[in-house]
């Protein structure tokens, strides 16, 4: 048996992006999937859910060819009658409504350059409706935009400078896995790690130490080490004089507030909040690595922009081995318009509020909505109003691998290709410095198309004209021109399948010269931390605190397919169970104003009292994701959703 071998990247929504070596066979199987042992970062090992592509693109269930819903059930069409129908419907609704009744919702489910095409389809088509906002890191890129001008951070290879790392909300044992052995370098050259986070995750395991800190109260603990730093007159002083704006309001407002309030704010005791502001000023460099959970709360944007003012003001921004470390944003030196097609005059539908939105939608409604790299049912908030806007949608068109529970609601499904079975890039945006060549690896499956081919196609029958028939890579050398231009070589992207990205920098901000208006570090607002602490810890009417955290054997909702039809499990102090007379393995309710779901108990963890936390991502067939809990609302800044700042009761349905 011939084997070939091929290099590709992960296209996951993950901070790693790591580089993939894929073996296929001589009947055109993928019979391997493993970490590339040449890659800086991958280092020759993946995590779970990258071997999981290995069953993923041959799995039986995967959609074969496009689908028409006819009373309620699927059958088989043929592409030619799939597009016609679909160009067909845009005509008519466009005809009578206008262009705007048109939608398109895409999200992050696969990280390829060439998805990105589906907008330019779109603007081509007029002004539609399209979605905007996050369900995942807004608030705080908003907020880093708000204090650098940009959202970078240090290197990976970087990290192992630290003689101090703060993970701040963060899980790199199961979302990060690449990140270990920076850390685990850094230690063994004397750093210490100190993990913040309300939940004691496996990344507490690898710490010395663990505060557990309230939910929300990340913006109050940032606050009351910075006013001991600034107390004690051990703060960075040039840079708060030269280099920031904002810091004597900063300086006065924090000698008025007391240090007991913001302790019992976070629920930090004092002497770890000296004990954050030693390792800050005196043990450093410090690097601050900023999780996302964080920031889906009401107050998220103020909470990274406090953690920011704390690094900076310590002197830990701008040196190696420091950074406030939340993401490295470089989508700005991509070309994702390069025929700079009007993209003004689209209505824009805020995604965390996309239920309420769509369902009250006139002049005029949404009678057609495209949906691709995305399953809005299961991740969107309160999933019984998305399920009713859904419905209220006349016709809906998925591209997808399998049949979501999206896809179940969609009127017509087109199959696409799996990654491996199209060339692409990846330029990863939240850690990774690499950027991943995708390398085509098998043929298609059965029918499935890749995306840009679609558009395509539709663009034909639209007549489209001045739609650009491009091939693939074709339209990777426009999109990739500005980091061409700065110094990327394509030949060695796809020969080696990574290249180093050259818009990143080692040590962001060296000069302490920063991309804002000012040039300077601008530090929030007196009035925007008030009314931050001012919102946290307000009482709820439900009795417990509902926490969601990222399953570390799916993406979200995509490897949760083959799950069954099993209940999620919530995890409960001991002392809740008790008083609602629970015991382990019970099938409890939770509940609230939005909905319900059914559990599993456990209490054998070391649980918070009134804090209940389960995995996000489960299906309809499991009884819905956590989302039919949340609550559909905004961030302070970055249009984010809110989904962390969930609250509900339970109650016991049956014993197991």
């Amino acid at each position: 048996m011939s084997l070939r071998k091929y290099i590709t990247t992960c296209p996951l929504d993950c901070f790693d992006c790591c580089s993939l070596v894929v073996t296929v066979d001589d009947r055109g199987e993928v019979i391997d999937i493993e970490g590339n042992k040449e890659h800086p970062i991958t280092r020759g090992f993946i995590c779970s859910k990258g071997r999981k592509h290995l069953e993923r693109v041959h799995h039986p269930s995967r959609l074969k060819y496009p689908m028409v819903k006819i009373n309620g059930d699927w059958k088989r069409i043929s592409w030619d009658e799939a597009l016609d129908n679909i160009a067909g419907k845009i005509s008519a609704y466009t005809s009578k409504y206008g262009s705007k009744s048109i939608g398109l919702y895409s999200y992050a489910g696969s990280s390829g350059l060439l998805k990105n095409i589906e907008d330019l389809f779109f603007d081509y088509l007029g002004s539609t409706t399209k979605i905007y906002g996050s369900i995942c890191w807004g608030a705080g890129a908003a907020a880093q935009r708000l204090d650098f001008g940009k959202s970078l951070g240090n290197s990976p290879e970087d990290t192992v400078n630290s003689k101090t790392i703060i993970i701040w909300g963060r899980n790199p044992v199961e979302t990060n896995i690449h990140l270990l052995p920076y850390l685990k370098a850094a230690r063994e050259r004397g750093a210490s790690l100190i993990l913040v986070d309300p939940l004691r995750t496996a990344t507490a395991e690898i710490c010395d130490c663990h505060i557990r800190i309230k939910p929300e109260g990340d913006a109050a603990l940032a606050c009351a080490v910075t006013k001991y730093v600034l107390e004690k007159d051990i703060y960075d002083k040039d840079f708060a004089e030269n280099c920031s704006l904002g810091f004597p309001e900063l300086k006065s407002y924090f000698t008025a507030i007391s240090m007991e309030e913001l302790s019992s704010l976070c629920g930090v005791d004092i002497k770890d909040i000296v004990m954050l502001a030693e390792k800050l000023t005196i043990e450093k460099p410090t690097a601050v690595f900023i999780g996302y959970g964080m920031q889906r709360y009401p107050y998220g944007g103020a909470a990274v922009r406090c953690i920011d003012m704390l690094a900076a003001l310590t002197g830990n921004v701008g040196i190696a081995g420091g950074g406030a470390n939340y993401s490295n944003v470089t989508g700005d030196y991509l070309d994702m318009n390069p025929f700079n097609v009007n993209q003004e005059g689209s209505r824009m539908i805020n995604r965390a509020m996309f239920g309420k939105t769509v369902k009250t939608l006139n002049e005029p409604p949404l009678k057609l909505l495209f949906i691709s790299r995305s399953n809005p049912v299961l991740q969107l908030p309160n999933t019984n109003e998305v399920i009713e806007a859904m419905e209220k949608i006349e016709y809906k068109v998925c591209l997808e691998h399998f049949l979501t529970d999206t896809a179940e609601m969609a009127d017509i499904v087109l199959p696409a290709t799996y990654f491996l079975e199209e060339e692409d890039a990846a330029v990863p945006g939240m850690w990774s410095h690499y950027i991943g060549n995708m390398e085509k690896s098998l043929d298609s499956y059965y029918e499935a198309r890749p995306e840009y081919e679609i558009y395509t196609e539709l663009a034909e029958r639209l007549n489209l004209k001045e739609f650009p028939r491009l091939s693939g890579q074709e339209w990777l050398e426009l999109m990739l021109k500005p980091l061409i231009n700065k110094g990327l070589k394509l030949e060695e992207l796809k020969e080696k399948g990574y290249a180093k990205n050259p818009a990143a920098k080692a040590v962001p901000w060296k000069k302490r010269s920063f991309d804002t208006g000012s040039g300077k570090f601008e530090i929030i607002s007196v009035s925007e931390l008030k009314e931050c602490l001012k919102g946290i810890g307000i009482e709820q009417k439900e009795k417990y605190r509902l926490m969601t955290v990222h399953n570390r054997k799916s993406m979200h909702s995509q490897h949760m397919l083959d799950a069954g039809a099993v209940l999620p499990t919530v995890y409960l102090h001991h002392e809740d169970a008790l008083a609602e007379e629970i015991k382990a393995g019970d099938i409890i309710r939770l509940y609230n104003r939005n909905g319900s779901i059914e559990v599993y108990a456990d209490i054998s963890g070391s649980g918070v009292r009134g804090i209940l936390f389960m995995n996000e991502g489960w299906w309809l067939k499991n009884g819905g994701s956590v989302n039919r809990l949340t609550s559909d609302g905004i961030s302070d800044i970055g249009n984010q959703g809110i989904m962390n700042h969930c609250f509900c009761d339970m109650e016991k349905v049956r014993v197991n």
